[in-house]
């Protein structure tokens, strides 16, 4: 028997089903495949970003608490600069999780002093994903940090003033450190009476040890006396001192007598920091007309052993407001005043510098000795790490 053609049409149609089904697996797998690649690129961007995130968040945590405790390492426990950056790396090392239990990431933390430059430290951050633990780091970041001491420069005299210097009676001014020896430098004129000035010589521009009426001085505003004497600004300075307010922030409470009594809360009986080297005395009212100036209370200190620093471990004392040395006092590092210095007749042992924005007023046995050694240690000791701009690097 002879086919007929309808008999034969089946077979072109199943043909064209077996083709498109094909098509539409093959189509479905691949499709799969490319959401299965993006779901890796996705986790794998995740992972990478939450490492690095860690990793960040640990360098800025560093940042922020290294000062803190190698400062406290060199100055209170008399750690050597090298253990001290050890312990801060264990202390800085991990990052905590979520209160959910479930890991944000972690990171490993290095510091190393640089070989070529003490004054450089170079970080070594290990960022790592939350469900990474023992393997490779998933990022890592490198920054280095610049040794910053709180002195621009070891400064030019025993005592400096803005305004005028005035100082008679059993006073004695010492410097024998300095190339270009003075005793004192004043932005107003200098009055010694019978006090005794000791330096070893004079340079070219100073009458009798002392540098008077020095404009460049005088014309200097108070901001920039603190930032030519010190490295950063005095908001920033204030920032990272031991802040005692003398003046309540409620008007209605009675304000703190701002004597040496309030410095206990920021040295112990012996004199030595409780913590930060930098004790800040807020003694500023702002009046609550903001067209009127500000007014200041005085600090008043001194008395039977009182002592604040040691030559091994200088404080910085800055008074925003008056000073008044009522008393015998012992004070090693700088002492620096936003308004007057007033020892009125009294005794008191500076070894540094004492240095004020407004006027020195000194008629009693104030001994003021320049030690560079004093110097140093606070340079050692009172510092603050900077970013080098342009090293910071994530390969």
């Amino acid at each position: 028997m002879i086919p007929t053609k309808s008999k034969q049409t089946g077979m072109a149609t199943l043909l064209i089903s077996v083709v498109l089904l094909t098509s539409i697996g093959l189509m479905s797998v691949y499709s799969a495949q490319v959401g299965v690649m993006e779901q890796k690129i996705s986790a794998n961007h995740y992972r990478t970003s939450q490492a690095f995130e860690s990793a960040q968040a640990g360098m800025d945590n560093m940042i922020q608490s290294l000062d803190a405790q190698i400062i406290y390492s060199v100055t209170q426990l008399n750690t050597s600069v090298t253990q001290a950056f050890a312990d801060a790396g264990r202390g800085l090392a991990t990052l905590s999780s979520a209160d959910d239990g479930q890991s944000l990431g972690h990171y490993n933390l290095a510091l190393a002093v640089n070989a070529g430059n003490s004054n450089l430290i170079d970080v070594t951050l290990s960022g790592y994903a939350g469900d990474n633990a023992d393997t490779a780091p998933n990022q890592v970041i490198r920054q280095r940090l610049l040794h910053t001491p709180m002195l621009n420069a070891a400064p030019a005299a025993p005592l400096i003033a803005k305004g005028t210097i005035n100082i008679d009676g059993d006073v004695s001014l010492t410097n024998k450190e300095k190339e270009s020896l003075i005793s004192s430098w004043s932005g107003g004129a200098t009055s010694v009476g019978s006090a005794t000035i000791d330096v070893t010589s004079t340079d070219g521009t100073t009458d009798g040890g002392y540098s008077q009426n020095q404009t460049n001085l005088a014309g200097l505003s108070g901001d920039g006396l603190f930032e030519n004497t010190f490295s950063d600004s005095k908001v920033k300075v204030k920032n990272r001192s031991a802040v005692i307010n003398c003046i309540p922030d409620d008007p209605d409470r009675a304000a703190v007598t701002c004597d040496q009594d309030v410095l206990s809360t920021a040295v112990d009986v012996h004199g030595n920091p409780k913590g930060s080297n930098i004790i800040w005395i807020d003694a500023k009212k702002i009046n609550s007309d903001p067209h009127l100036d500000p007014t200041y209370d005085k600090l008043t200190i001194g008395g039977s052993g009182f002592k604040l620093g040691t030559a091994g471990h200088p404080v910085i004392l800055v008074v925003d407001g008056e000073l008044e040395i009522s008393g015998d006092a012992e004070f090693y590092g700088v002492i620096y005043t936003t308004k007057d210095f007033d020892n009125a007749s009294h005794a008191a042992q500076v070894t540094g510098s004492l240095i004020s924005e407004g006027n020195i007023t000194a008629s009693g046995a104030l001994n003021v000795t320049y030690d560079d050694s004093v110097f140093t240690n606070m340079n050692t000791m009172i510092a603050r790490y900077i970013r080098v701009a342009g090293s910071w690097r994530d390969f």
